[in-house]
């Protein structure tokens, strides 16, 4: 009896992983079929919610809409209020100051040993 069982859930065994193999496979992508978007929407008009809880979400929508377009106008208007003026000049100088002090060049390798070992 137990022979009987095991031969039938390896004939099952086998009928599930043929069927899988029949199935085509599917590639995740960030841009899917279904847009984010499109499923809150289809929330937000399913039959199945209450008039109410339509009328929030649709504020909530709303209002989420009106603050950010409020934001980048106020945004806009600050960065277009203040105008940007360059003014260069160039001017060629016989003789160029140099900085009183030097920078230490902390590098390990000495070019004259370098030089040295190399040739």
């Amino acid at each position: 009896m137990e022979e009987k069982d095991l031969e039938e859930h390896k004939e099952g065994l086998e009928e599930k992983e043929g069927a899988a193999h029949k199935q085509p496979i599917q590639r995740a992508s960030f841009f899917s079929q279904k847009d984010l978007s499109s499923e809150y929407f289809q929330t937000i008009t399913r039959k199945q919610q209450p008039v109410w809880c339509k009328f929030i979400w649709g504020v909530v929508i709303i209002a989420c809409v009106a603050f950010t377009i409020h934001t980048v106008y106020n945004l806009l208007k600050t960065y277009l209020e203040y105008s940007s003026y360059n003014q260069e000049t160039v001017e060629w100088v016989a003789k160029l100051a140099l900085p009183a002090f030097t920078i230490c060049n902390l590098n390990v390798i000495n070019k004259t040993r370098w030089e040295h070992l190399v040739t």
